[in-house]
This record gives C-alpha cells, structure tokens and sequence, in this order.
C-alpha cells in the first residue's frame, strides 16, 4: 500500500438541515476533480457539480444517492430538492439560521 498523491487541503462547508422535522447534517465542498456532498449519519454521498448554480446534475447524483441507500424514488427526489435548496441558499447567501 502506498499513497499515490496528496492533495492541496480544500474547503468544506458542514451544515445541519431541517426537513420535515427531520436533521441531516450535510458536509459538501470542492476537491481536485469537482464538488461533493455528503451525509455521513445516512450513508449518502454523491458528486456535484458546483452548488451555488442550481443544475439538474445535482439533482439526479443527489436522488440516487438517497435511493442506493432505500429511498423510495419520489421520497428520494423530494429530499434531494431540499437539501439542493438550502446548499443553493447557503452558497448564494440567502438564508440565515434560525
């Protein structure tokens, strides 16, 4: 075992988001080849393409990150808007925490 290369630290962004009653600590940032999101208490983690641009790539890399994990389709979908949403906004500099 060896490590092939290490790379420049990058910036990660960790916040906890509401929906439906329901906490999803959210941990996203860039690394050397795009963006990521992950969601360590739920086994989610997907690529990204930058989050402070809504895209539709976002969308389905988050959706079928949450149905690999059993989401239903649909449930999935609904929560991926969510998530995408508040990323958007914290990136944008649209909300504040309550």
């Amino acid at each position: 075992m060896k490590i092939e290369q290490k790379f420049s630290p990058q910036l990660h962004k960790e916040i906890s988001i509401e929906v439906g009653g329901m906490s999803y600590l959210t941990i996203y940032g860039r690394h050397v080849n795009g963006w990521y999101l992950c969601m360590p208490g739920r086994n989610v983690s997907c690529e990204l393409s930058n989050p402070a641009q809504s895209s539709v790539w976002n969308l389905n890399s988050l959706t079928d990150a949450f149905h690999k994990v059993g989401y239903e389709p649909e449930q999935a979908k609904e929560l991926a808007v969510e998530i995408l949403n508040a990323i958007y906004d914290n990136e944008n500099g649209k909300k504040q925490c309550s």
